[in-house]
């Protein structure tokens, strides 16, 4: 009676050792399936937000940055040359058609060579 009642205590510690170790293993587990869903969803994040325009990447926002500079030098350069005219009509007229260039660049980020800022300022 005594070394049943042994035996079962000592198959109740072994059992109960296996379950603990299992469990373990099944955590382990589980938290590396996190892990691994959680790279999952930051990479879609990413990719949803870029592709909604939410985030933008480092060379896109220095393409703005580089356009909204590039607008303002042109546009004081041809409030400069407004300015200095001598007939107001024909200088309207190329400054309409100035901030309508430098609206252009500014979006697709492309800059002009001097030659070609001269031509469009109506020098």
């Amino acid at each position: 009676m005594v070394v049943s009642t042994l035996l079962e205590k000592e198959l109740l510690q072994v059992s109960s050792a296996i379950k603990t170790a299992g469990n373990h293993k099944r955590k382990t587990k589980k938290t590396a399936k996190k892990r691994t869903n959680k790279k999952r969803w930051v990479t879609r994040t990413a990719e949803r937000t870029l592709s909604t325009g939410k985030a933008k990447s480092k060379l896109e926002r220095d393409m703005e940055v580089m356009g909204a500079n590039f607008v303002a030098f042109f546009s004081i350069g041809v409030l400069i040359q407004f300015l200095m005219a001598e007939s107001f009509k024909k200088q309207a007229n190329s400054l309409l058609l100035a901030f309508a260039i430098a609206r252009t660049l500014a979006i697709t980020g492309i800059t002009l060579p001097e030659e070609e800022e001269e031509v469009a300022l109506g020098k």
